[in-house]
């Protein structure tokens, strides 16, 4: 697993975010899928290996944008202790969507994503993401699927 992927990995799984809202606008609270994300979201940002394993069930399968794979929690461990030892993350997800059906549910929306490593400039992402989550046999949510993707920059206007 290369550094890179750690990253990436980060930016669909890191799920916290904030919003403006109008002065009288309902505030309620997150749906315990989008819940998952942002405790997800807090457990990368501060270095907290145990706590990010913990909301992705066992065999969980996360997918990066560029095809690479992380097949359960021991590939997601080595990948995330060499992400925390090469730098700080600084993530903010903003949930368009989350719902349930059953023993499946899921959480889609965008993240901002910036790592800034021990040596070397920040790096700086955005992009979409989508978790599908299962409710496990102790009736917590936990990612089974993670997937995102990176927005690219608007190209150069011609000349």
């Amino acid at each position: 697993m290369s550094f890179r992927l750690g990253v990436r990995i980060l930016g669909a799984m890191g799920l916290v975010g904030v919003a403006v809202c109008p002065a009288d606008a309902q505030v309620l609270p997150p749906t315990p899928q989008f819940q998952v994300s942002m405790d997800l979201a807090v457990a990368l940002r501060t270095g907290d290996l145990e706590r990010a394993v913990d909301v992705v069930a066992p065999k969980a399968v996360i997918m990066s944008p560029d095809g690479a794979m992380l097949n359960g929690r021991e590939e997601l461990t080595t990948v995330l202790k060499n992400l925390f030892g090469s730098g700080t993350v600084e993530l903010a997800i903003f949930s368009l969507e989350s719902s349930e059906s059953g023993p499946l549910g899921f959480d889609a929306g965008s993240y901002d994503l910036t790592f800034t490593p021990r040596k070397g400039e920040k790096r700086k992402e955005t992009g979409q993401y989508l978790a599908i989550l299962r409710r496990d046999g102790e009736g917590r949510w936990r990612v089974v699927y993670g997937m995102w993707n990176r927005t690219r920059p608007p190209a150069d206007p011609p000349h």
